[in-house]
């Protein structure tokens, strides 16, 4: 679905942490906007390592699995939104029942599918 909607070659796509750890094994032609490292060390790991990611990077993923993770939904919208711009994301795909939803639609991502579940939102440049 997210090919229809993005056209030809790679899509940079901010998945769920469950998600954004299976997905590329079933197309690679998404480009994980969150590093693989980051969120096990989000979701507690202390066996890997975020050494290759800079400070920014750290930062910008942080704030976006504070929000899909529904963990922190105070943050700013317009931090938010500028953290998925500085990690060129096109894309957030979140489950349909997450809380995260109307917080990621108010940031200003547009809900362009929904789909077994899921929403597909498009982070467009403002």
């Amino acid at each position: 679905m997210l090919h229809e909607e993005a056209g030809e070659g790679t899509v940079r796509v901010v998945f769920e942490p469950d998600f954004n750890l299976i997905v590329r094994q079933y197309d690679a032609s998404f480009e994980l906007v969150l590093d693989r490292d980051m969120v096990l060390t989000y979701q507690g790991s202390n066996t890997v390592s975020t050494d290759a990611l800079t400070e920014q990077e750290i930062e910008d993923e942080t704030k976006i699995l504070q929000i899909i993770t529904q963990m922190d939904l105070s943050l700013d919208q317009k931090e938010f939104y500028r953290s998925l711009r500085e990690m060129n994301a096109e894309y957030i795909v979140l489950s349909s029942s997450s809380a995260a939803v109307s917080y990621v639609e108010t940031a200003g991502c547009i809900p362009v599918r929904e789909v077994e579940g899921h929403i597909i939102f498009r982070v467009e440049e403002k």
